[in-house]
């Protein structure tokens, strides 16, 4: 969700100026528009959440003769 977040940046930034009613709903549900600071952290924190996920994912895959043990 990140990665693909990562590459529509530009168009909150947009969105945000061209249709005002935007930048309320976002402040409402989260604090507002991502700021530069907040896609920075994203960028920083993603190959970590990626090496994660690939573990997790070969862990708990079902399709692995060891993914009970």
């Amino acid at each position: 969700m990140l990665e693909a977040s990562l590459k529509y940046k530009d168009v909150f930034v947009l969105l945000d100026m061209q249709d005002k009613k935007f930048g309320v709903e976002m402040a409402k549900s989260n604090g507002g528009v991502p700021l530069e600071e907040d896609w920075e952290y994203v960028r920083s924190v993603l190959p970590f959440l990626k090496m994660f996920y690939d573990s997790t994912m070969c862990i708990s895959s079902s399709s692995y003769v060891t993914s009970h043990m």
